[in-house]
């Protein structure tokens, strides 16, 4: 290992200047956002901001929401894994209106603790303090990391590391105590939700402390008795799963709802084929190429892989003489995920994935495997710095830092020159027009808003309904149910990769689908894709193009006379396609046990409507069902006249309620089981944590 001997040398000037570099780096990056007022705004950023104004609308109005009917027809607001409404960092963003610039300081923060935790952990095993410059800024200016900076989910994912690793060595070194601080930035990394990197973090935290583990022991086993040797194994053991126990902890308020959509999505149902994905969605020879030579593999790669050159030659150097035993850990985990991101064109991701390790058969694109190599090559590279300044020093301290300085200057300069950060970079007026209500908008609102609105498309500002109060029919979700694509597209068999139904209803062109989802406003290119005959009427015409409003839009809500049961899916879906089924008229059960027969007929009204509760009055002439076609979830329960009664699955994919003759009032609530329970569970954790450290700090003169 390098000795880090420069520790209390160089007065407090030394000790700040790499932190002045990381933070002169990051804002060079965020230049634009800095000073001229600009902001980065990604698919990802802007599904977080429909969620979070959402989510503090209904603070604003003393309200703790749980379900968000603004997508799909309604769903779980903890269970969209995009909106990272639990994630703790963005808790700031619930007290600033201006939620897109706001995220471009917290991605810019994030890009701070990318690059000051590779930074410590460098010196934490014993790097220089400008060799450990060298890996954070390789770190945090690498492609891979600039490429997602205006993609929260991943960025919020991918920074901790480095961080994770810094408590894991303090913990391994006898300071027990930062365990808990693993566990609890663990947690934190979890809640960012975006678990393919997530898994890439616990592989290479857990694979390094068991590397320290194992050295340990083979470097003084003969110097030890089998006690201490069982005694060593178990302390390890014990640090590793504090960290998971407490990670797990605090994640579970996110983890028990994920684990629920899960079952209920077509995410569960994906084979490794369909994870591989494309020969595309794996890491190619020109990606490799790419990491070192991006000149070479210009208009060959689409994905961002470049690394540096002068990372990977310093990377090089910590192989030429001595290399420490951390350095041979990122050798073999930056070789067994570069193997892990080739996909189908190595057998090795097909052997992990057969191997059943809980959460992997939900990942895809393989080529997103490749992160930890960079990480990987960003420590080799500052191994490599330290090597050179130890051998330059014998000639003095001076001559040794200047070069070293030099390396870490050369990195920065070398990868920022490929900056690829740009596509997503919109000034003040084009970030205004984003989170305004442009023509469209106040032309729904003006109409009244009667029913779900279907835009996927910029410019217009309907891709992000929600943003507005507006309701839509479709949403971007790694756990989007099941029920909901196969009903929107009409076929039992649908993409389990699918995020959106958009491909769905496009496929569908099912005119009485669309109007059971009671889509009333669509942009001009979901209207030509659907090719309905003559179900729209042009209600306004804007510069970012027509907007169409629909004729056959269904109310939310009605009282249909019979019902038929039909346990199948594929034969109820085939059912529902018919085109003389008249929803207002019948409902379709997946009941196993034949309905009641009805005959009544009625009408039904909405009279309250919040987020988690609907209040319905309803008078029918005898037996049926009320219908309401917002989407089906279990957490979902009903009252009729203040009596208890079970909401059964309509039409696949919407809710009814069964109900006899007379006037009636019907409320729906929402309650999420899995939710309160992950909830209790974090919150059993968070104050076991906060009793530890209580503890620790009235008992810290005794060793810990």
């Amino acid at each position: 290992m390098v000795r880090a001997n420069d520790k209390g040398v160089g007065g407090g000037a030394a000790r700040w200047a790499p932190w002045a570099a990381l933070f002169a780096a990051a804002a060079w990056v965020y230049r634009d956002v800095i000073f001229f007022g600009a902001a980065f705004l990604g698919l990802d950023a802007s599904l977080q901001q429909e969620a979070f104004a959402f989510f503090r609308r209904r603070l604003l109005e003393g309200a703790f929401p749980t379900w968000n009917p603004h997508v799909v027809c309604g769903a779980p607001v903890f269970a969209d894994a995009h909106s990272q409404l639990l994630y703790p960092p963005n808790l700031v963003l619930l007290f600033f209106p201006d939620t897109v610039r706001a995220w471009s300081f917290l991605s810019m923060a994030h890009l701070l603790v990318a690059g000051g935790g590779a930074y410590l952990f460098g010196r934490e095993i014993g790097y220089l303090r400008t060799a450990a410059l060298v890996s954070g800024l390789a770190f945090m200016l690498c492609q891979f990391v600039l490429s997602v900076i205006d993609e929260p989910v991943a960025l919020h994912s991918i920074v901790w590391l480095p961080l994770i690793l810094w408590c894991t060595h303090r913990a391994l070194a006898g300071r027990s105590a930062y365990a808990i601080w693993a566990g609890v930035a663990t947690g934190v990394m979890l809640l960012s939700t975006m678990f393919q990197y997530g898994f890439c973090v616990l592989v290479v935290s857990f694979g390094y402390g068991l590397s320290v583990a194992i050295w340990d022991l083979r470097s003084g086993i003969s110097d030890l008795g089998g006690v201490r040797v069982r005694a060593r194994i178990g302390r390890w053991a014990r640090i590793q799963g504090t960290v998971l126990a407490v990670g797990l902890g605090v994640f579970a308020v996110q983890l028990l709802p994920l684990l629920e959509a899960k079952g209920l999505s077509a995410r569960a149902l994906m084979d490794v084929e369909a994870a591989m994905g494309p020969p595309g969605e794996s890491l190619s020879a020109w990606d490799i190429v790419n990491m070192a030579l991006p000149w070479a593999a210009e208009g060959k790669t689409g994905f961002a892989s470049h690394a540096g050159l002068l990372v990977i030659g310093f990377a090089g150097l910590a192989f030429i003489r001595k290399p420490s035993r951390a350095s041979w850990f990122f050798l073999g985990a930056g070789a067994f995920f570069l193997l892990l991101a080739l996909g189908r064109h190595t057998p090795v991701y097909r052997i992990i994935h057969s191997i059943g390790i809980p959460g992997f058969a939900l990942f895809k694109d393989p080529n997103r495997m490749s992160y930890p190599v960079y990480f990987c090559l960003a420590m080799l590279a500052g191994a490599g710095a330290a090597s050179l300044e130890e051998r330059l020093r014998r000639f003095g301290r001076f001559p040794g830092a200047a070069v070293s300085f030099v390396a870490a200057g050369s990195v920065a300069l070398n990868l920022l020159w490929f900056l690829p950060v740009q596509r997503h970079l919109h000034g003040p007026e084009a970030r205004f027009a984003m989170t305004s209500p442009d023509a469209a908008v106040r032309a729904i609102l003006a109409d009244g808003a009667q029913g779900r609105v279907y835009s996927t498309h910029p410019p217009l500002n309907l891709s992000r309904p929600s943003l507005f109060g507006l309701h839509g029919v479709d949403d971007w979700n790694t756990f989007t149910p099941l029920a909901y694509l196969q009903f929107t597209s009409g076929r039992a068999e649908v993409d389990p990769k699918a995020h959106t139904a958009s491909q769905a209803l496009l496929a569908s062109r099912n005119r009485v689908h669309l109007a059971m989802l009671r889509y009333a406003y669509l942009a001009p290119a979901q209207a030509i894709a659907l090719r309905l005959a003559e179900p729209f009427e042009i209600l306004t015409t804007t510069v970012s193009g027509v907007l169409y409003r629909s004729r056959d839009s269904l109310p939310r809500t009605f009282v249909a006379s019979n019902a038929v049961a039909i346990p199948h899916p594929e034969a109820r879906l085939a059912y529902l396609d018919d085109p003389n089924f008249a929803p207002s008229r019948e409902v379709v059960l997946e009941t196993r046990t034949a309905p009641v027969p009805g005959g009544g007929t009625g009408t039904a009204q909405v009279i309250a409507s919040s987020a988690d509760r609907v209040e319905i009055a309803a008078e029918t002439s005898g037996d049926s069902w009320l219908v309401l076609l917002d989407s089906y979830h279990p957490g979902w329960a009903a009252t009729v006249d203040g009596a208890p009664a079970e909401v059964l699955v309509a039409d696949h994919a919407f809710r009814a309620v069964e109900l006899s003759a007379g006037r009636h009032r019907v409320v729906l609530t929402f309650r999420p089981a899995w939710f309160f329970a992950g909830a209790a569970i974090s919150a059993l954790t968070l104050a076991a944590v906060c009793g530890v450290f209580v503890f620790l700090r009235r008992n810290s003169r005794r060793p810990v």
